[in-house]
């Protein structure tokens, strides 16, 4: 390492107290830690950094991603990891505006609907079928009476017409 590799590296160490960092592609690339990445990562942690990984995917659970963490070599926490479903349930266990009783209508994966679990009641993950269809008929009943408190959309690998009537049809009432 050259001396003003070292220099930067130990200003950054004395100026700041929290690192955040984004995961894919910036930690590792699929499932590949990024050269240097793990190491960096840990002498922060080494020295009593807060650090911090903030992922825009909510397709995994943080369960999977704290696997995945440990498995390319970075130290950290379950508390230090940060996806879009944590911010999510997050927010809709704070607000309601008194229908905080009422599900929500999510629209995204298993990760996602996991991390709402934590005291909020969702529907909506998964595929979502129509009433019939044959070769002559289709005929479609999408039940829209049910009320909701939120909509959450998030990448939904089960996402149809079906669950996009839902979505608009609850942003009507």
């Amino acid at each position: 390492m050259s001396s003003v590799t070292r220099a930067v590296r130990s200003s950054l160490f004395s100026l700041y107290d929290t690192f955040i960092f984004d995961a894919d592609g910036v930690l590792w690339l699929g499932n590949d830690a990024i050269q240097g990445s793990p190491e960096f990562f840990n002498q922060l942690v080494d020295q009593g950094k807060r650090v911090v990984i903030v992922t825009n995917n909510s397709t995994k659970t943080i369960d999977e991603y704290f696997e995945k963490t440990k498995k390319l070599g970075f130290k950290i926490d379950k508390d230090n990891i940060i996806s879009p479903a944590i911010v999510a349930a997050h927010r809709l266990s704070t607000t309601g505006n008194g229908n905080r009783d009422l599900p929500v209508y999510l629209l995204g994966t298993n990760g996602l609907a996991q991390r709402a679990k934590s005291g909020i009641k969702s529907f909506g993950v998964g595929p979502d079928h129509f009433e019939s269809y044959t070769d002559t008929n289709f005929v479609m009943q999408v039940d829209t009476s049910q009320k909701i408190r939120a909509v959450v959309v998030s990448y939904d690998n089960h996402f149809s017409y079906i669950k996009l009537m839902k979505d608009t049809s609850k942003m009507r009432t």
